[in-house]
């Protein structure tokens, strides 16, 4: 089977590679949200615009959408957390959660990753830094390159491996 992973992230091919023993081709699938997005149907909506945007430039038998998203929720506080959304080439029915698909969809799942608690002071700095969300991420402001694993202990790579294995059993 051929997958097409909508991003040329190395860290998104290494999850997919290690949860999948199909074939993988990546493609620079825009997600028209901002940088960082907020909020579950904002990060959700990001992974199927990538979803879609892939599907329309190459064919596979399916399609793998990534996003990282931000939430605030009371009394935890900021939580970075990921969506993967997977869209098969054939028709059938669509399950999903939260949001407003496109008519035509043919079918997705999504599962989130575990939530990883972001300190507010990087999350501030983010959004006040000028364009906001749309231009910055709070992970930009911890000083590493895997934020997920200086915040609890295992790599971004691991979290998305583990949720592209439920995508895949």
């Amino acid at each position: 089977m051929k997958i097409a992973l909508a991003s040329l992230s190395p860290i998104k091919y290494e999850a997919v590679a290690a949860a999948s023993d199909d074939r993988i081709v990546r493609f620079d699938a825009r997600s028209d949200v901002p940088k960082q997005p907020h909020g579950i149907n904002e990060t959700l909506r990001g992974a199927l615009d990538r979803v879609i945007h892939c599907k329309s430039h190459i064919s596979a038998d399916a399609y793998i959408g990534i996003e990282n998203g931000i939430i605030y929720l009371l009394d935890v506080g900021w939580m970075d957390f990921h969506v993967v959304v997977r869209m098969s080439a054939t028709s059938v029915d669509w399950v999903f959660s939260g949001g407003t698909l496109p008519d035509g969809v043919d079918r997705e799942f999504w599962v989130t990753s575990p939530l990883v608690i972001y300190p507010h002071a990087a999350v501030l700095a983010a959004l006040n830094k000028p364009g906001g969300f749309q231009t910055n991420t709070a992970a930009e402001h911890l000083g590493t390159k895997d934020s997920h694993l200086l915040l609890c202990g295992i790599s971004r790579k691991d979290i998305l491996t583990s949720t592209l294995r439920q995508l895949f059993a």
